[in-house]
């Protein structure tokens, strides 16, 4: 198991805290394995500035295992993994995962570029964010639309 974070715009992290508290304050009081998080340089900075309260500044890596995104390629269990840097104002990144013949594609926030073009060449599914319905062009590398 392990969790993507595309970029740090807070639509796409903020359930992160939620879940930090759920992780941090088990009712059997005991720390869990913690889980992979896959993102942009600062994720965990970040998650603790937007949660605001936590009980030390290591408390996210205690239920958490925070690992910086580059455009590259590794293993999660089964999983053969590959992320790019995307076109988006902050660090944003795609992935691409493969598994027994299948392949599922997310594309997060984005510009159109060539890398979003490679992770979603020939895959099975591709999540593709598309946040207007037309238009937008006059705003690059924010947004796709449906068009």
């Amino acid at each position: 198991d392990a969790i993507f974070l595309s970029h740090l715009h807070v639509d796409h992290f903020i359930d992160m805290c939620a879940y930090f508290v759920v992780r941090y304050y088990r009712h059997d009081g005991a720390r869990p394995v913690p889980l992979p998080v896959y993102g942009p340089e600062g994720t965990e900075q970040r998650l603790t500035a937007a949660h605001g309260d936590t009980p030390s500044e290591q408390a996210m890596s205690e239920v958490f295992d925070f690992h910086t995104l580059k455009s590259q390629s590794f293993e999660i269990g089964p999983f053969t993994v590959r992320t790019e840097k995307l076109r988006h104002p902050v660090d944003a990144f795609g992935i691409r995962v493969e598994h027994g013949g299948s392949v599922l594609a997310y594309s997060g926030d984005t510009g159109t570029c060539d890398a979003l073009e490679d992770l979603a060449r020939d895959a099975d599914l591709f999540l593709c964010e598309a946040s207007f319905v037309d238009g937008k062009e006059d705003i690059p590398d924010l947004h796709l639309n449906g068009r």
